[in-house]
């Protein structure tokens, strides 16, 4: 079985709120929906939840260390940076912040994947699609890692409850977004036909 880490905000932590066990199980948000695409898959995967609502990347930057640590993970999913737009931090921080966790997990020999931000109507539209994601975009090139489009995969959609938490069906679309990434680990005959040289991008 792989382990995979779940990281980021309240969109990864689950909507509504469950309290999160110290080994970061929990039955809620993505996770769950994940795990069962993975076993339908023939796969077996474990999706550690390690999402904490309200964060912004500073704090998941102060945390991902210890997350690190504390398990045996192949693979990172980052989807974090909705809250410091929301609060006025700069695009620069943000990718900045993004920048060192995808280091870090490198650092622990884990394969970290980057997403761009899903829709927040507490923003212009303009914050997130033409600003931030092109630059988590970019990122991804520099740093060569894969990128999932998130964004893409939810808008257009009856996807959330209230303009940023997802409700189940943006959970669902959420969840295939990250698996259509991570079964190119596990079926090198499509990684094969998608690999672009650079990064893939759901």
């Amino acid at each position: 079985a792989v382990d995979i880490i779940a990281f980021g905000d309240s969109i990864t932590q689950g909507w509504p709120y469950v309290t999160r066990p110290r080994n970061g199980l929990r039955a809620g948000g993505y996770e769950p929906k994940l795990e069962a695409l993975f076993s339908g898959a023939g796969h077996s995967a474990r999706v550690l939840n390690y999402g904490i609502a309200g964060e912004t990347t500073a704090q998941g930057v102060r945390r991902i260390d210890t997350v690190l640590r504390r398990t045996n993970a192949e693979y990172i999913l980052i989807l974090e940076g909705t809250n410091d737009a929301n609060i006025g931090v700069s695009p620069q921080t943000i990718i900045s912040n993004l920048r060192f966790m995808i280091d870090r997990a490198r650092a622990y020999g884990v394969e970290p994947i980057l997403a761009t931000l899903t829709p927040d109507e507490r923003l212009s539209f303009k914050n997130i699609s033409t600003g931030l994601n092109p630059a988590i975009r970019e990122l991804a090139i520099q740093k060569k890692v894969m990128l999932c489009d998130q964004y893409d995969a939810v808008i257009g959609w009856n996807w959330s409850v209230d303009g940023l938490h997802p409700n189940n069906t943006g959970y669902q679309l959420i969840a295939q977004a990250w698996f259509d990434i991570l079964r190119l680990f596990f079926d090198p005959i499509i990684a094969l036909q998608a690999y672009n040289g650079q990064y893939i991008v759901a």
